[in-house]
């Protein structure tokens, strides 16, 4: 994902519903992150996450919309493969969202 053709991304927690259109400093670090993420596997349950900790992230390019979902330090996109996107980070979603 090329951060030049990205317009905004916007996170929302599941658990209090409340949506955030990150900054340009935590929408560069969340590209790159996506960009290094490493694959885990395919899951062919839905939802993936059953957790509290469970985000939406809507990535806008141009008239374009991409949604991935996330839990601790896994995101997954709307094909269903989950990647690391930060093994170090189990709070990677709410540091995004503050």
């Amino acid at each position: 994902m090329d951060f030049d053709e990205v317009s905004s991304v916007n996170i929302r927690d599941y658990n209090s519903g409340v949506t955030k259109t990150l900054g340009e400093d935590a929408m560069k670090k969340f590209i790159k992150d996506w960009n290094r993420s490493k694959i885990s596997g395919h899951r062919d349950i839905n939802p993936i996450f059953h957790s509290e900790n469970t985000f939406e992230i809507s990535v806008y390019l141009g008239n374009n919309q991409v949604k991935f979902y996330g839990s601790h330090y896994l995101i997954t996109d709307e094909t269903n493969w989950v990647y690391y996107i930060n093994k170090n980070d189990t709070a990677y979603f709410k540091q995004l969202m503050n």
